[in-house]
């Protein structure tokens, strides 16, 4: 018998109930994350109202996300159980024409995790282990991003949060004639600010 695990299931539009469902099974190739935060993006909203995504339905959204390793298939390697990992959502096929060249986002097949497939609003989440990077204790992010540029900062940065403190660390650490782009979306409040 499967292990069961508590995921929240958007079964139709307008319909998400927090109910037991098996702990996904990995292959070879993916790992099993015990989540331990995911966010909540506009596009869950979205697949909820079955504005986006409602022929994957039923399922569990969710994809903005992080968590330790739980267990490793046999073909993942540099990533250990208990390690802090996230991971990157898209999955491409991995054999196209675009694939092949590395440009997976052009693939016409892609899925994205917790948007096309089971994702992150659950206990376990699976994942292909190449798609998983291991995240450190922590990063004061603005002296790393100057670390690994010499100084200079960062070509582009995307600020995808939407939080005046985001905003700011991300002008901290674009580099001069550099390019942030403004891509998170922030409440509105009464006084006009976000």
């Amino acid at each position: 018998m499967s292990k069961m695990m508590r995921a929240q299931v958007i079964e139709k539009p307008g319909k998400m109930v927090l109910k037991q469902v098996p702990v996904p099974l990995i292959s070879d190739d993916e790992i099993l994350i015990k989540v331990k935060v995911c966010g909540i993006c506009g596009t869950d909203g979205k697949i909820f109202s079955g504005e986006y995504a409602a022929e994957y339905l039923p399922m569990t959204s969710g994809h903005e996300f992080w968590g330790v390793v739980e267990k490793a298939g046999k073909n993942a390697q540099g990533l250990k159980v208990g390690e802090r990992v996230s991971a990157d959502i898209c999955l491409p096929c991995g054999s196209c024409y675009f694939c092949r060249r590395g440009e997976g986002l052009l693939c016409k097949t892609f899925t994205q995790l917790g948007i096309h497939t089971d994702g992150a609003f659950a206990e376990y989440v699976k994942a292909p282990w190449k798609n998983c990077y291991k995240i450190p204790d922590e990063v004061d992010i603005i002296e790393e991003v100057m670390k690994i540029t010499d100084g200079i900062g960062a070509d582009y940065v995307l600020e995808a949060v939407g939080k005046t403190e985001t905003y700011e660390q991300a002008f901290k650490m674009v580099r001069r004639g550099g390019v942030v782009e403004a891509f998170g979306v922030g409440r509105q409040r009464k006084n006009g600010s976000i």
